[in-house]
């Protein structure tokens, strides 16, 4: 995720994590392939952070790093919006596609897709001098020029991030469920080896190319799951029943997508470098509570939808107690070193401000970074706890709380956001990202105890057989409790 919290996550697929939904138990080899994948998740995590971090020390946290950053915006809404919710559609038809319908399906969608973002990448293109001044409406003339530079090397990203899509759910579709990832960690490493010897050499614009580069090499790795080769039939039929369901998926992300650009235009406003900090600082966070999510989440799914399909509510509430103690301990370790690294780091940098301490970082960027880090570490534990949570609502067929419950947090949390830039700047805005994330994770956590013990209580009152009409009544509207 590129920037800080966009909303509720969305519900994991048994299918996505390599779970076969007709077994009654999770098998070892489910197990050992879900530490595979968080394995992978976690040297992908790296190796992306560290390209970041290379570029900021390279660069400084100046025009230059924030530029890039505000240019790869546009390109990464639409990725999330569009390619990633068109991915959460596809890999369950394709899963239940023979193998002559999912090479057909493949085909069309490789292509098409490709061309249909060929086309938005040429538009955008056009249109970026127009929409990237409303995002960074503090930059001057000429960081405003830079950033359209980088955005338009950015959009060609489009082309191979829609390909990779197909092709990895594909993959996914087939049980070959390490392919893709490794894929993405591979081209992840050659673009930062890339990266590391050219950037002195082609500035900032070969950092945007290595981006590019990063994102489009997993789909030519992944090209040969579209062997043999098929003649490519039209599919109107397909093409309606993706749209039908991608549609509500579409909706309610829209409205996340609002964050991105708010976080430009607030920091827009402020001293150089504030959008690259406050950027670094979210992936820093979101990096973290994504491998919390892949090693400790997700092998939770299973177990909490068997209970909720036995109603077993007792010991439901038990396995999503014991979750958050599990998610708990490794983010309260990750909290605590950054509060006591930044302020160890703060006590060690020198007093001169424009000196430089990492790279062509200075001291007063360092030290702002670290203090982001410190006033908006309340996001990791509070978020961390919200996937637990949210992963049991989905168990028990429960999609309506946590949406309902993400819109109003986000809401209030984009108020209290730009009210902590005017009253504090970038640390406002870090300090209300953890305001938000705790508020998300509380009502999340009242309002599951309350259906809980709600369910509990009408099991234990109803007849023998009832009880099975408890949870519709319960779910459809949770905040009668």
């Amino acid at each position: 995720m590129p920037w800080v919290v966009t909303g509720p996550p969305p519900p994991t697929t048994l299918l996505q994590i390599g779970i076969k939904t007709d077994m009654p138990e999770t098998r070892p080899h489910d197990k050992k392939l879900a530490l595979q994948l968080s394995t992978i998740t976690g040297f992908q995590i790296l190796v992306s952070f560290l390209m970041q971090w290379y570029v900021i020390t390279y660069f400084g946290a100046g025009v230059r790093t924030d530029a890039l950053y505000t240019g790869a915006t546009i390109p990464q809404l639409l990725t999330i919006l569009v390619i990633e919710s068109l991915t959460v559609v596809i890999v369950p038809m394709f899963a239940t596609s023979s193998e002559a319908e999912l090479e057909e399906r493949g085909w069309f969608l490789f292509v098409g897709m490709g061309i249909l973002f060929l086309a938005i990448s040429a538009i955008l293109f056009l249109a970026l001098p127009v929409f990237i001044p409303l995002i960074v409406p503090g930059f001057s003339p000429v960081e405003k020029q830079l950033t359209v530079s980088l955005a338009r090397i950015h959009v060609f990203g489009l082309v191979g991030a829609a390909s990779y899509a197909v092709l990895a759910s594909m993959y996914q579709a087939r049980e070959r469920f390490i392919v893709p990832p490794a894929a993405t960690l591979f081209s992840g490493i050659g673009s930062f080896v890339l990266l590391a010897w050219q950037l002195p050499r082609f500035g900032v614009a070969w950092a945007a190319w290595m981006q590019v580069f990063n994102i489009t090499l997993p789909g030519f790795l992944l090209l040969p799951a579209l062997c043999p080769i098929r003649r490519i039939k039209p599919q109107r039929e397909l093409i309606r029943t993706i749209w039908s369901k991608m549609r509500p998926l579409l909706l309610s992300k829209a409205y996340y997508m609002t964050n991105a650009p708010l976080d430009r235009i607030l920091a827009s406003f402020l001293a150089p470098g504030s959008i690259a900090i406050f950027e670094l600082a979210g992936r820093f966070y979101n990096a973290v509570i994504r491998i919390l999510s892949q090693g400790v989440v997700t092998p939770f799914i299973p177990h909490f939808s068997r209970l909720a399909h036995e109603q077993n509510w007792a010991e439901f509430r038990t396995q999503y107690r014991k979750q958050l103690v599990l998610v708990s301990v490794p983010s309260a370790v990750v909290m605590a070193a950054v509060i006591v690294g930044g302020g160890v780091g703060l006590r060690l940098l020198p007093s001169n401000s424009t000196q430089a301490v990492v790279g062509s970082l200075n001291v007063e960027s360092l030290s702002k970074l670290f203090r982001v880090m410190v006033y908006m570490s309340g996001l990791l534990p509070c978020m961390a706890f919200v996937n637990s949570l949210v992963n049991g609502y989905y168990a028990k067929g429960d999609t309506r709380t946590p949406t309902v419950v993400g819109v109003c947090a986000f809401t209030v949390g984009m108020g209290v956001k730009i009210a902590g830039y005017y009253a504090g700047g970038i640390l406002g805005m870090a300090l209300a990202v953890s305001a938000f994330a705790g508020i998300y994770c509380l009502v999340l956590y009242v309002i599951l105890e309350l259906q809980t013990n709600r369910l509990l209580a009408a099991k234990a009152a109803a007849p023998a057989g009832a009880a099975r009409n408890v949870l519709s009544g319960a779910d459809v509207n949770p905040s009668a409790s």
